[in-house]
């Protein structure tokens, strides 16, 4: 009887053994197949890293890194810098976070000194500027915190028609101001790397878009692509400003959602490799 007993906890143990050895196998096959279906289909997308085609995880609010890293893939650009401004927050409703997430690298600016721990703790490779970004020169100016901290805004206008839809000014602040081709200049040095400035730029500054583009000298530097929030708040429609103006320094629209349009520089789109 000791000896069957024996016997039975022998292959008992062998089956486990087995067993145990059988899925180890199983699970290497798979990560296996998984890695080379990745690395075929990596061919088609060098912005990810892990070989997925077109990104299907999007951190935007309406799926704009999507369209522009389509964009920036069309226009031969496998790894962009960026210029985020008005980031907000430094992983949700972020129009950057796709790309830093993939290695790239660039400026986050957000006056709201919230985020400030968050974005240095979260995007330690970007350069983070906690300032506003100047539309005539000036270095300070009030700012508008409101009830939702992503709508907060330089413009008092815009803060006061938020409030006529429900929204509150909680407080207004001082605080720094910066010139946006400054910024450019500092972080972004003409050379072989950054030769047009920041190959992105999102821009998010809820009610002085329009300016801030105004004060862009594209003269001196030409992004490939910029996405701009193109919807007034208070009324849910589209604005036609942004995309007036933009077509008349060369860009044409790529893209849009219901919130933002995503451009690009005719020129660049000219010389793409088809």
């Amino acid at each position: 009887m000791g000896k069957l007993d024996t016997q039975s906890r022998t292959v008992a143990k062998r089956d486990k053994f087995l067993t145990t050895k059988f899925l180890t196998i199983r699970r290497k096959v798979v990560s296996g197949l998984v890695w080379l279906k990745h690395k075929l289909l990596g061919r088609y997308h060098p912005l990810n890293p892990d070989g997925a085609a077109p990104p299907k995880v999007s951190y935007s609010q309406a799926g704009e890194d999507c369209i522009v890293s389509l964009a920036l893939y069309l226009l031969g650009i496998p790894k962009p810098s960026y210029l985020d401004i008005g980031a907000y927050h430094p992983t949700s409703l972020s129009n950057t976070y796709f790309f830093y997430r993939r290695g790239c690298r660039g400026v986050c600016v957000e006056p709201d000194p919230k985020y400030a721990r968050l974005f240095r703790r979260k995007r330690r490779r970007d350069i983070f500027l906690n300032v506003g970004v100047s539309v005539d020169q000036e270095t300070d100016a009030e700012f508008y915190f409101m009830n939702s901290r992503a709508l907060n805004t330089l413009s008092r206008e815009s803060a006061l028609a938020m409030e006529k839809v429900g929204e509150k000014i909680k407080r207004v602040v001082k605080i720094r101001l910066r010139d946006v081709n400054d910024i450019i200049q500092e972080h972004f040095p003409i050379q072989e790397h950054f030769p047009t400035g920041p190959n992105f730029v999102s821009l998010d500054a809820e009610g002085v878009d329009i300016d801030i583009l105004k004060a862009f000298n594209f003269d001196k530097f030409r992004p490939q692509v910029f996405c701009v929030e193109t919807i007034a708040f208070d009324t849910q429609e589209k604005t036609n400003d942004v995309s007036d103006f933009l077509q008349t320094q060369g860009y044409m629209v790529f893209g849009e959602t219901r919130i933002n349009t995503i451009y690009v520089d005719q020129q660049a789109w000219g010389r793409r490799r088809l």
